[in-house]
C-alpha cells in the first residue's frame, strides 16, 4: 500500500477477467510503518497510473482471503473508463468491507477490448480495532 511501484492488471478476452493479481500479502498492513498496531484496514482508493487502451471501460474487482485466490471472497468492484487522451488523474473512491490484516488482496480487471491493462496503485486505511 505504500508503494510507488503500480501493480498490472491485464484483461482477458471476449470481455472475461484477467488473471488475478496479490495486491496485499498476509501482514502486509501489520508491517507496514504506521505509529500504531492494525488489526483491520480497509482499501479506499485507486489510483490508474496507465492504461493500454483509451475510450474503453474496465471493471476491476477487489477479492479477499486468508489462503488462495480460488478461494477468496468478492469484495467490491469498480468500473473505470480511461479517457479519450490519457488516463483520469484523480484517484477513484471504492468502499469494502473491512478486513483482518492477515487477509490477502486480490485484484483482477477486464476490458471491452481483449487484453488490455491499467496500472494501478491504491490507497488503504488502518483501524486499530
Amino acid at each position: 500500500a505504500n508503494n510507488l511501484t503500480p501493480w498490472n492488471l491485464v484483461a482477458g478476452s471476449s470481455e472475461a477477467y484477467g488473471t488475478e493479481v496479490l495486491l496485499l500479502a498476509a501482514n502486509d498492513i501489520s508491517n507496514a510503518d504506521f505509529t500504531f498496531t492494525p488489526v483491520k484496514f480497509d482499501m479506499h482508493r485507486i489510483f490508474v497510473e496507465a492504461s493500454s487502451i483509451n475510450d474503453q471501460t474496465f471493471i476491476i474487482q477487489l477479492w479477499g482471503g486468508t489462503g488462495i485466490f480460488s478461494a477468496a471472497t468478492y469484495l467490491t468492484e469498480v468500473p473505470y473508463r480511461a479517457a479519450g487522451s490519457a488516463t483520469e488523474s484523480v484517484p477513484i473512491d471504492i468502499q469494502m468491507s473491512r478486513q483482518a490484516v492477515a487477509n490477502k488482496i486480490w485484484a483482477r480487471v477486464k476490458c471491452q477490448s481483449n487484453g488490455q491493462d491499467l496500472d494501478i496503485t491504491v490507497g488503504v486505511h488502518a483501524y486499530v480495532g
